[in-house]
């Protein structure tokens, strides 16, 4: 937010780049779950190139959660480790009603 109200005092055109699907951070886009404690994730890396918002899940339930198509399903528990790495980097965890948590 600070950046933001910066740049509009100077002028500048600021964007909040968020996706509505974590499926950068599932097991097989490189990020380490099976065998790392605590698991290796580009969620940092992501955070460093923009990332400021974020959905676990959208349409169908992946590994974090469900998504709109199964809404009973709860936050997993790589879903609950995720939303707590992004509240440490003050990433925003949008809900949007797509997961059934």
């Amino acid at each position: 937010m600070k950046d933001i109200l910066a740049n509009k005092r100077e002028g500048k055109v600021s964007m909040v780049l968020g996706w509505q699907d974590s499926f950068a951070l599932e097991e097989e886009n490189g990020n380490e779950w099976r065998f790392s404690r605590p698991p290796q994730t580009k969620l940092r890396e992501y955070y460093e190139l923009g990332l400021r918002t974020a959905n676990l899940t959208l349409q169908l339930s992946n590994q974090f959660g469900g998504g709109m198509l199964d809404p009973e399903a709860r936050l997993t528990t790589q879903g609950k480790y995720i939303v707590g790495k992004m509240q440490d980097l003050g990433i925003l965890v949008d809900v949007c009603g797509h997961n059934g948590e």
